[in-house]
């Protein structure tokens, strides 16, 4: 993927799970976006799942 340009993805987020993931991403030391493309990642490949409840 080092040779894609990257392009931006947007969407809505509910703020207040908006704020959490930002102050997690800032206490676990990461890049709000590349923990955001591990979990699409992980997703498109199967690695994680979610239930709907």
């Amino acid at each position: 993927m080092a040779d894609e340009k990257r392009r931006t993805f947007s969407t809505t987020i509910y703020p207040t799970i908006s704020k959490k993931f930002k102050v997690a991403c800032v206490t676990n030391n990461e890049n709000m976006n590349e923990v955001l493309e591990k979990l699409m990642d992980m997703y498109v490949k199967g690695e994680i799942t979610f239930r709907n409840e």
